[in-house]
């Protein structure tokens, strides 16, 4: 019964690692001008190439977007 809740964890852990959209909203973090932690946050065009991502995608002027290391 442990083994089973254990294994399940772990596929659920692997799941949400798996999702760029959760891992970005739950996991990254950001420092202000003034050394302050803070969540990442996804801009609009963050999150419309999130949602509709393709491999041979191409982004223009894509540092005034906040797409620079995507």
């Amino acid at each position: 019964m442990v083994n089973n809740s254990i294994e399940e964890k772990k596929r659920k852990l692997a799941e949400l690692l798996s999702n760029k959209a959760w891992r970005m909203s739950n996991l990254y973090y950001c420092k202000d001008e003034n050394g302050k932690e803070f969540k990442f946050i996804c801009n609009e065009a963050q999150s419309e190439l999130i949602e509709e991502k393709h491999p041979l995608n191409i982004i223009l002027k894509a540092r005034q977007l906040g797409i620079t290391t995507f």
